[in-house]
């Protein structure tokens, strides 16, 4: 029976990922991830303690807040925190998002958690925000 709910999974996750490149593609927005430094007291007290971010990366991603709205470029501010669905491989719990509003301001936000659904394979995954402030 495990084996059943694997390959139904598999499939899932496969539909998933494309369906999700394909919303990328039209509601996708140019996001900027910062990774959390990982040193000696990262290690003990976890990536949530600590705010030194290190490597830069650019990825597209679509960026909901808890008001299940798409956000625009131009409307990023509008939540405290939310939802963020892309396909990037480089996204860790710690990391900083950037989102860089079309009037040249700036919105931070942490990444949280990564929440996912599936028993035996990750089929659908999120990640929640947190706003850090301007």
């Amino acid at each position: 029976m495990s084996t059943l709910y694997q390959n139904i999974e598999v499939a899932l996750k496969t539909m998933h990922v494309s369906y999700l490149r394909v919303l990328e593609r039209i509601h996708g927005i140019p996001l900027i991830i910062r990774h959390a430094k990982i040193d000696e007291h990262t290690s003990v007290y976890g990536v949530e303690a600590g705010e030194e971010y290190g490597d830069e990366t650019e990825i597209t991603g679509i960026v909901t807040g808890d008001d299940f709205f798409p956000t625009a470029a131009m409307s990023s501010g509008a939540f405290q925190e939310g939802f963020l669905y892309t396909t990037s491989t480089e996204v860790r719990v710690g990391d900083e998002l950037e989102i860089n509003s079309t009037d040249n301001r700036r919105r931070k936000y942490k990444i949280v958690s990564k929440e996912a659904l599936g028993t035996t394979t990750d089929v659908f995954s999120r990640y929640q925000l947190s706003a850090k402030g301007d």
